[in-house]
Protein backbone atom coordinates (compact mmCIF):
# COMPACT_ATOMS: atom_id res chain seq x y z
CA UNK A 1 0.00 0.00 0.00
CA UNK A 2 1.09 3.54 -0.68
CA UNK A 3 2.26 5.32 2.47
CA UNK A 4 -0.16 8.21 1.95
CA UNK A 5 -3.02 5.72 1.65
CA UNK A 6 -2.29 4.14 5.05
CA UNK A 7 -1.27 7.38 6.81
CA UNK A 8 -3.00 10.59 5.79
CA UNK A 9 -5.81 8.67 4.10
CA UNK A 10 -6.77 7.10 7.41
CA UNK A 11 -6.85 10.51 9.10
CA UNK A 12 -9.06 11.81 6.29
CA UNK A 13 -11.50 8.93 6.74
CA UNK A 14 -11.68 9.58 10.50
CA UNK A 15 -12.33 13.29 9.91
CA UNK A 16 -15.17 12.54 7.49
CA UNK A 17 -16.78 10.19 10.03
CA UNK A 18 -16.61 12.94 12.66
CA UNK A 19 -18.77 15.28 10.57
CA UNK A 20 -21.77 13.71 12.33
CA UNK A 21 -20.10 13.47 15.76
CA UNK A 22 -22.86 13.69 18.43
CA UNK A 23 -22.74 16.25 21.20
CA UNK A 24 -24.64 14.17 23.76
CA UNK A 25 -23.36 10.71 24.65
CA UNK A 26 -25.53 7.84 26.01
CA UNK A 27 -26.72 8.21 29.61
CA UNK A 28 -26.74 5.51 32.31
CA UNK A 29 -30.02 3.64 32.75
CA UNK A 30 -30.09 4.79 36.38
CA UNK A 31 -30.69 8.42 35.34
CA UNK A 32 -34.13 9.74 36.23
CA UNK A 33 -33.51 13.45 35.61
CA UNK A 34 -30.80 15.06 33.48
CA UNK A 35 -29.48 18.47 34.50
CA UNK A 36 -28.01 20.27 31.47
CA UNK A 37 -25.52 23.07 32.18
CA UNK A 38 -24.58 25.10 29.09
CA UNK A 39 -21.84 27.71 28.98
CA UNK A 40 -23.04 31.03 27.52
CA UNK A 41 -19.95 33.22 27.21
CA UNK A 42 -18.11 35.34 24.61
CA UNK A 43 -15.73 32.40 24.08
CA UNK A 44 -18.56 29.96 23.21
CA UNK A 45 -18.41 30.60 19.46
CA UNK A 46 -20.50 27.49 18.67
CA UNK A 47 -23.34 28.29 21.06
CA UNK A 48 -26.00 28.22 18.33
CA UNK A 49 -24.80 24.82 17.10
CA UNK A 50 -24.72 23.48 20.67
CA UNK A 51 -28.32 24.58 21.31
CA UNK A 52 -29.49 23.08 18.02
CA UNK A 53 -27.75 19.77 18.74
CA UNK A 54 -29.23 19.62 22.24
CA UNK A 55 -32.72 20.11 20.84
CA UNK A 56 -32.14 17.41 18.23
CA UNK A 57 -30.26 14.81 20.29
CA UNK A 58 -31.69 14.98 23.81
CA UNK A 59 -35.07 13.30 23.13
CA UNK A 60 -33.43 10.21 21.64
CA UNK A 61 -30.78 9.98 24.36
CA UNK A 62 -33.33 10.48 27.14
CA UNK A 63 -35.66 7.87 25.66
CA UNK A 64 -32.84 5.34 25.29
CA UNK A 65 -31.89 5.76 28.96
CA UNK A 66 -35.54 5.81 30.10
CA UNK A 67 -34.82 9.20 31.71
CA UNK A 68 -38.06 11.15 32.28
CA UNK A 69 -37.06 14.70 33.17
CA UNK A 70 -34.58 17.40 32.15
CA UNK A 71 -33.58 20.84 33.46
CA UNK A 72 -31.50 23.60 31.85
CA UNK A 73 -29.04 26.02 33.46
CA UNK A 74 -26.95 28.65 31.63
CA UNK A 75 -23.41 29.20 32.89
CA UNK A 76 -21.94 32.58 32.03
CA UNK A 77 -18.73 34.46 32.72
CA UNK A 78 -20.65 37.77 32.77
CA UNK A 79 -22.41 39.56 35.60
CA UNK A 80 -26.13 38.77 35.90
CA UNK A 81 -27.17 42.20 34.62
CA UNK A 82 -24.90 41.95 31.57
CA UNK A 83 -25.98 38.38 30.83
CA UNK A 84 -29.65 39.32 31.01
CA UNK A 85 -29.11 42.31 28.71
CA UNK A 86 -27.47 39.96 26.18
CA UNK A 87 -30.58 37.78 26.15
CA UNK A 88 -29.25 34.85 28.20
CA UNK A 89 -32.41 33.22 29.63
CA UNK A 90 -32.87 32.31 33.29
CA UNK A 91 -32.49 28.68 34.30
CA UNK A 92 -35.33 26.21 33.85
CA UNK A 93 -35.00 24.71 37.33
CA UNK A 94 -38.33 22.89 37.39
CA UNK A 95 -37.84 19.44 35.81
CA UNK A 96 -39.51 19.15 32.38
CA UNK A 97 -41.13 15.92 31.24
CA UNK A 98 -39.54 15.74 27.81
CA UNK A 99 -42.18 13.24 26.61
CA UNK A 100 -44.90 15.88 27.10
CA UNK A 101 -45.10 17.73 23.79
CA UNK A 102 -46.10 21.08 25.28
CA UNK A 103 -43.44 20.86 27.97
CA UNK A 104 -40.73 19.98 25.46
CA UNK A 105 -41.76 22.96 23.31
CA UNK A 106 -40.90 25.20 26.26
CA UNK A 107 -37.45 23.55 26.42
CA UNK A 108 -36.93 24.11 22.68
CA UNK A 109 -37.98 27.74 23.11
CA UNK A 110 -35.43 28.13 25.92
CA UNK A 111 -32.67 26.66 23.76
CA UNK A 112 -33.69 28.94 20.88
CA UNK A 113 -33.51 31.97 23.18
CA UNK A 114 -30.08 30.95 24.40
CA UNK A 115 -28.83 30.44 20.83
CA UNK A 116 -30.11 33.91 19.88
CA UNK A 117 -27.87 35.43 22.58
CA UNK A 118 -24.72 34.34 20.71
CA UNK A 119 -24.37 37.57 18.71
CA UNK A 120 -24.52 39.84 21.75
CA UNK A 121 -22.14 37.59 23.68
CA UNK A 122 -19.54 37.49 20.89
CA UNK A 123 -19.74 41.29 20.59
CA UNK A 124 -18.33 41.49 24.12
CA UNK A 125 -15.12 39.64 23.20
CA UNK A 126 -12.15 41.78 24.18
CA UNK A 127 -14.17 44.02 26.53
CA UNK A 128 -13.68 44.30 30.27
CA UNK A 129 -17.09 42.73 30.90
CA UNK A 130 -15.96 39.56 29.10
CA UNK A 131 -12.95 38.93 31.34
CA UNK A 132 -14.84 36.99 34.01
CA UNK A 133 -14.25 33.32 34.78
CA UNK A 134 -16.57 30.34 34.42
CA UNK A 135 -17.93 29.01 37.73
CA UNK A 136 -19.87 25.77 38.07
CA UNK A 137 -19.80 25.13 41.84
CA UNK A 138 -22.92 27.23 42.71
CA UNK A 139 -25.06 25.36 40.17
CA UNK A 140 -23.57 21.99 41.19
CA UNK A 141 -24.31 22.73 44.86
CA UNK A 142 -27.96 23.53 44.09
CA UNK A 143 -28.45 20.46 41.91
CA UNK A 144 -26.59 18.09 44.25
CA UNK A 145 -28.67 19.28 47.22
CA UNK A 146 -31.92 18.78 45.29
CA UNK A 147 -30.79 15.30 44.24
CA UNK A 148 -29.84 14.33 47.80
CA UNK A 149 -33.13 15.58 49.29
CA UNK A 150 -35.26 14.14 46.47
CA UNK A 151 -35.66 10.64 45.04
CA UNK A 152 -32.17 10.72 43.48
CA UNK A 153 -31.32 9.44 40.03
CA UNK A 154 -29.83 12.74 38.90
CA UNK A 155 -27.28 13.00 36.09
CA UNK A 156 -25.28 16.01 34.91
CA UNK A 157 -24.38 17.17 31.40
CA UNK A 158 -21.84 20.00 31.32
CA UNK A 159 -21.34 21.65 27.92
CA UNK A 160 -18.50 24.18 28.04
CA UNK A 161 -15.41 25.48 26.26
CA UNK A 162 -13.72 27.25 29.21
CA UNK A 163 -12.17 25.44 32.19
CA UNK A 164 -14.14 26.16 35.39
CA UNK A 165 -12.22 28.50 37.68
CA UNK A 166 -13.75 27.01 40.83
CA UNK A 167 -12.58 23.48 40.09
CA UNK A 168 -11.55 22.72 43.69
CA UNK A 169 -15.01 23.45 45.06
CA UNK A 170 -16.65 21.60 42.17
CA UNK A 171 -14.49 18.53 42.76
CA UNK A 172 -15.49 18.40 46.44
CA UNK A 173 -19.18 18.65 45.55
CA UNK A 174 -18.92 15.89 42.94
CA UNK A 175 -17.09 13.57 45.33
CA UNK A 176 -19.97 13.82 47.82
CA UNK A 177 -22.64 13.32 45.16
CA UNK A 178 -23.94 10.15 43.49
CA UNK A 179 -24.74 11.94 40.25
CA UNK A 180 -23.01 10.78 37.06
CA UNK A 181 -21.29 13.58 35.14
CA UNK A 182 -20.99 13.75 31.37
CA UNK A 183 -18.78 16.59 30.07
CA UNK A 184 -18.83 17.79 26.46
CA UNK A 185 -15.75 19.95 25.91
CA UNK A 186 -16.68 22.21 23.00
CA UNK A 187 -14.04 23.72 20.72
CA UNK A 188 -14.18 27.49 21.23
CA UNK A 189 -12.08 30.60 21.77
CA UNK A 190 -10.90 29.77 25.28
CA UNK A 191 -7.32 31.01 25.91
CA UNK A 192 -6.70 27.95 28.12
CA UNK A 193 -6.85 24.23 27.45
CA UNK A 194 -9.98 23.07 29.34
CA UNK A 195 -9.32 19.34 29.04
CA UNK A 196 -7.13 18.82 32.16
CA UNK A 197 -9.63 20.61 34.41
CA UNK A 198 -12.58 18.78 32.87
CA UNK A 199 -10.80 15.47 33.42
CA UNK A 200 -10.47 16.31 37.12
CA UNK A 201 -14.22 16.89 37.34
CA UNK A 202 -14.98 13.56 35.64
CA UNK A 203 -12.50 11.69 37.85
CA UNK A 204 -14.17 13.11 40.98
CA UNK A 205 -17.72 12.25 39.88
CA UNK A 206 -19.59 8.96 40.27
CA UNK A 207 -18.61 5.84 38.29
CA UNK A 208 -19.83 6.00 34.71
CA UNK A 209 -18.84 9.66 34.27
CA UNK A 210 -17.06 10.54 31.03
CA UNK A 211 -15.49 13.37 29.04
CA UNK A 212 -15.54 13.77 25.29
CA UNK A 213 -14.44 16.62 23.04
CA UNK A 214 -16.75 18.18 20.46
CA UNK A 215 -15.10 20.15 17.64
CA UNK A 216 -18.14 20.55 15.40
CA UNK A 217 -18.71 19.67 11.72
CA UNK A 218 -17.20 22.90 10.38
CA UNK A 219 -13.87 22.17 12.06
CA UNK A 220 -13.76 18.65 10.60
CA UNK A 221 -14.79 19.88 7.14
CA UNK A 222 -11.86 22.27 7.10
CA UNK A 223 -9.55 19.60 8.47
CA UNK A 224 -10.69 17.12 5.79
CA UNK A 225 -10.22 19.70 3.02
CA UNK A 226 -6.68 20.36 4.22
CA UNK A 227 -5.99 16.61 4.35
CA UNK A 228 -7.23 16.17 0.77
CA UNK A 229 -4.87 18.89 -0.48
CA UNK A 230 -1.98 17.39 1.45
CA UNK A 231 -2.72 13.88 0.15
CA UNK A 232 -2.84 15.20 -3.42
CA UNK A 233 0.61 16.72 -2.89
CA UNK A 234 1.94 13.45 -1.45
CA UNK A 235 0.58 11.52 -4.43
CA UNK A 236 2.33 13.87 -6.82
CA UNK A 237 5.60 13.59 -4.87
CA UNK A 238 5.31 9.79 -4.77
CA UNK A 239 4.63 9.54 -8.49
CA UNK A 240 7.55 11.85 -9.23
CA UNK A 241 9.89 9.89 -6.97
CA UNK A 242 8.93 6.56 -8.57
CA UNK A 243 9.46 7.99 -12.04
CA UNK A 244 12.89 9.26 -11.03
CA UNK A 245 13.79 5.87 -9.56
CA UNK A 246 12.79 4.06 -12.72
CA UNK A 247 14.79 6.47 -14.85
CA UNK A 248 17.90 6.43 -12.66
CA UNK A 249 17.72 2.84 -11.38
CA UNK A 250 17.61 4.05 -7.80
CA UNK A 251 15.13 3.52 -5.04
CA UNK A 252 12.52 6.25 -4.67
CA UNK A 253 12.92 6.33 -0.92
CA UNK A 254 14.18 4.51 2.12
CA UNK A 255 12.95 0.94 2.63
CA UNK A 256 11.89 -0.56 5.91
CA UNK A 257 12.68 -4.10 7.02
CA UNK A 258 9.69 -5.45 5.08
CA UNK A 259 10.91 -3.84 1.84
CA UNK A 260 8.09 -1.30 1.67
CA UNK A 261 8.99 2.22 0.62
CA UNK A 262 8.32 4.73 3.38
CA UNK A 263 7.67 8.35 2.47
CA UNK A 264 9.18 10.57 5.24
CA UNK A 265 6.41 13.15 4.85
CA UNK A 266 3.89 10.67 6.16
CA UNK A 267 5.62 10.70 9.54
CA UNK A 268 5.34 14.50 9.61
CA UNK A 269 1.55 14.38 9.12
CA UNK A 270 0.49 14.27 12.75
CA UNK A 271 2.97 16.98 13.70
CA UNK A 272 1.60 19.21 10.95
CA UNK A 273 -1.97 18.56 12.10
CA UNK A 274 -1.10 19.63 15.63
CA UNK A 275 0.66 22.77 14.40
CA UNK A 276 -2.37 23.66 12.28
CA UNK A 277 -4.69 23.30 15.27
CA UNK A 278 -2.42 25.52 17.36
CA UNK A 279 -2.31 28.09 14.54
CA UNK A 280 -6.11 28.12 14.43
CA UNK A 281 -6.28 28.83 18.17
CA UNK A 282 -3.64 31.56 17.78
CA UNK A 283 -5.70 33.08 14.98
CA UNK A 284 -8.70 33.27 17.31
CA UNK A 285 -6.57 34.99 19.95
CA UNK A 286 -5.25 37.54 17.43
CA UNK A 287 -8.80 38.24 16.29
CA UNK A 288 -9.80 38.88 19.89
CA UNK A 289 -6.86 41.29 20.33
CA UNK A 290 -7.89 43.18 17.19
CA UNK A 291 -11.44 43.51 18.49
CA UNK A 292 -10.10 44.77 21.80
CA UNK A 293 -7.82 47.32 20.06
CA UNK A 294 -10.65 48.61 17.90
CA UNK A 295 -12.83 49.09 20.97
CA UNK A 296 -10.02 51.02 22.68
CA UNK A 297 -9.85 53.35 19.68
CA UNK A 298 -13.64 53.67 19.59
CA UNK A 299 -13.76 54.20 23.37
CA UNK A 300 -16.16 51.31 23.79
CA UNK A 301 -13.84 48.89 25.60
CA UNK A 302 -15.60 49.27 28.97
CA UNK A 303 -19.29 48.38 28.98
CA UNK A 304 -21.68 51.22 29.74
CA UNK A 305 -23.22 49.43 32.73
CA UNK A 306 -19.73 49.00 34.28
CA UNK A 307 -19.04 52.73 33.91
CA UNK A 308 -22.40 53.59 35.49
CA UNK A 309 -21.78 51.15 38.36
CA UNK A 310 -18.34 52.72 39.00
CA UNK A 311 -19.78 56.23 38.98
CA UNK A 312 -22.52 55.22 41.45
CA UNK A 313 -19.86 53.85 43.78
CA UNK A 314 -17.87 57.11 43.80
Amino acid sequence: AKPWATGGGGELAKAEVRFAQPLVQPLPRSARVLHVLVEASPQMVQLDLVCRRLAEELPGVLEQADCQYVTFTPLTTLKKVAAASDGVPAALEEPINWADEEAWESAEAWLGELAAAKGALLARRGSASASGSLKVAPSLRRLATADALGPGGGALLLVACNPPADVEGAVELLRRSDMVLQVAGVFGASPEDPEPVMERLVDAAAPGSALHLFFGPEYWRRFAALQRRRLATLREDEDGAEAAALAGGESAGAEDEGGEIVEPKVFEMRLIERILRECYVEEQRCEQELVCASKVLDRTLVALEDIQAAMRGV
